[in-house]
């Protein structure tokens, strides 16, 4: 299961796990965290088990800006990818081998020639329905998907074949950037121009996805290097509104790639979050939240804004074991999210506070 956690729902409740910097609780008080913890990604993964469809489908739901309330389910790999990448850090729990082999295989179900995956899935009969729901064409594969679909399955054993690398080269820009569409200009000239933007987080994706490959991009690492020091990744990209998503799909290409050209992106994004962090230790909802833990740990930060916002993940479990639902990425008109998704970012943020916790001395 690449580089699952060992034992951390045993080891979690018999080992000290510090998750700030100075240790200054007691270590009743963190045996007491540690449980917490424990019993939090317990009940985290039986709520993706129960949202996972039998085909290995995981939810996903669009909704107009102010209409959350009226959201609609949405059937797409993307959601998988994701899923399966947090899946590697949470450790050897009796689900997550169930919910990783179902994400694979849908994955792996909905992967076209010659390796490359559409927003909405290689299932022809769906587009029917998306056409009727949204009114646009079927999309064509996108370097987004296929990159997060590949480095996630990398982490669980299926090597990135060249000829998917071959197929992302193929649509790099002048300036050896990546185009967000796998596709001629005539097949998206319905899209605005800006929809056809290069977009800093794809991009960062794909990076993600050349590193697990031991490929470098430098033009990309420049771009988001320059991007972070002029904070221009601070007003969203294209396809991500939040300046969260970026500092986390940054610090994932840098620590999970590993991508060591991004070391001066992640060190700059670090005094934004530490500055946005707010003061129940949160970064206003739960994606938000996961979505800046995850990069502060990826950054190797460890002090008190970790603490707090394990604290606060913790407190705002729903009943039912999830999260809440947040806007990771957005169409033209459109915002996506889901519970699921949310989860697995707090499931992946608590995984990875556990391990660098077992690496610092008691």
């Amino acid at each position: 299961m690449g580089r699952l956690i060992a034992g951390l729902l045993t080891a979690i409740l018999v080992t000290t796990v510090t998750f700030a910097g100075p240790r200054t609780d007691t270590v009743a008080d963190s045996s007491a965290l540690d449980v917490k913890v424990a019993r939090a990604v317990d009940r985290g993964l039986q709520f993706l088990a129960r949202s996972q469809r039998p085909d290995g489908e995981s939810p996903t739901y669009a909704w107009r800006a102010g209409e959350e309330a009226r959201a609609q389910y949405v059937r797409t790999p993307f959601t998988a990818s994701q899923i399966l990448h947090s899946l590697t850090f949470v450790g050897a729990h009796r689900l997550t081998p169930t919910i990783a082999q179902r994400t694979i295989r849908y994955l792996i179900a909905h992967r076209e020639a010659p390796g490359v995956w559409r927003y909405y899935g290689s299932d022809e009969r769906y587009y029917a329905e998306v056409k009727a729901r949204f009114d646009h064409p079927k999309l064509p594969p996108d370097v987004d998907d296929t990159s997060q679909a590949w480095a996630a399955l990398s982490e669980h054993g299926h090597a990135i074949p060249g000829a998917a690398l071959e197929a992302l080269r193929h649509y790099r820009t002048s300036s050896g950037l990546f185009s967000t569409w796998m596709a001629p200009s005539a097949e998206i000239s319905w899209m605005g121009s800006y929809e056809r933007k290069e977009d800093l987080v794809a991009n960062a994706n794909v990076l993600f996805a050349f590193a697990r490959a031991g490929q470098a991009l430098p033009e990309v690492c420049t771009w988001l290097t320059t991007a972070t020091r002029t904070q221009t990744f601070a007003k969203g990209s294209v396809w991500y509104p939040n300046p969260l998503v970026y500092a986390y799909v940054v610090s994932r290409a840098y620590k999970d790639g590993p991508a060591p050209c991004l070391a001066d992106a992640v060190s700059g994004v670090v005094p934004f979050l530490v500055n946005q962090q707010q003061g129940d230790g949160s970064w206003g909802g739960d994606l938000e939240t996961a979505l800046a833990l995850v990069a502060l740990l990826n950054a190797g930060v460890s002090g008190p804004e970790v603490e707090r916002a394990i604290h606060t993940l913790i407190r705002r479990q729903a009943a039912d074991g999830g999260w809440a639902i947040g806007v990771l990425y957005k169409g033209a008109v459109l915002h996506y999210g889901s519970r699921a998704l949310t989860t697995a970012f707090v499931l992946e943020a608590f995984g990875k506070a556990a391990a660098r916790g077992k690496d610092r001395p008691s």
